[in-house]
């Protein structure tokens, strides 16, 4: 009796890992340009995939190569099939069928939307990376950041955009309420890992090694440094 209780029980704990979908292993002949994987976002229903050898989107798990032959580091969307795509040899613009070019020379590493009419993209070119802006015409610096290596951008939730800076902390500011107001957040460290919680916090792995809680004084001290995992050139 007590053998057939603690196999029904094992069972009973296990039926819904039986009845788990089976994982799918995705190859190249599938559709993906490389299996080495630089970033994933999802998008509604798609999912997109950068590699190190071009991007592919899954639409209903089915995927399309869009990129090839260049690596691919970010992708944003702008507007109803328009995406702009951050790669080893500039921005891409993708409108429909159409394959647009710009910041050619520079290694794009992450795309954002500063308000409506706005596309910000840290763009590196000679170990030295440059924010830069377009509004319908050319890409330009963002003024404000001449001086600055703004190698990451992140939005939150309520919209604001925050700027990790290369050792030196993070800028934030909010396009629909404060745009010219940029409060400088942990100066003099290196932000290695950033996210957002579902009170609105941020958090921040830095270097030397904390770990920072926006409004609460709350650090924990690491032996080693936190590994990279914020968006930006790949060198």
């Amino acid at each position: 009796m007590n053998h057939t209780y603690r196999f029904l029980t094992i069972l009973l704990f296990a039926a819904p890992l039986l009845n788990a979908e089976p994982w799918k292993h995705i190859i190249e002949a599938d559709g993906v340009p490389t299996m080495m994987v630089q970033f994933m976002k999802c998008y509604g229903d798609e999912i997109w995939v950068g590699t190190l050898d071009g991007l592919a989107v899954f639409r209903d798990g089915k995927p399309k190569k869009v990129i090839e032959r260049q690596a691919a580091w970010d992708v944003l969307p702008n507007g109803k099939g328009r995406y702009w795509v951050g790669t080893q040899r500039g921005v891409i613009l993708l409108d429909g069928e159409k394959t647009i070019p710009g910041l050619e020379g520079y290694s794009v590493g992450s795309l954002e939307a500063f308000g409506d009419k706005a596309i910000w993209a840290c763009a590196e070119k000679q170990n030295i990376i440059t924010l830069m802006e377009h509004q319908g015409g050319s890409w330009k610096p963002v003024p404000r950041f001449k001086r600055r290596s703004v190698a990451g951008l992140f939005r939150t939730r309520a919209g604001a955009i925050w700027a990790i800076v290369e050792a030196d902390g993070i800028l934030a500011a909010n396009p629909a309420t404060n745009p010219e107001e940029w409060p400088h957040h942990l100066k003099g460290r290196n932000v290695r890992s950033f996210c957002e919680d579902t009170s609105g916090r941020i958090w921040c792995g830095t270097f030397p090694p904390h770990l920072d809680r926006q409004g609460v004084a709350d650090r924990s001290r690491y032996p080693r440094p936190i590994p990279s995992r914020y968006p930006g050139p790949r060198r």
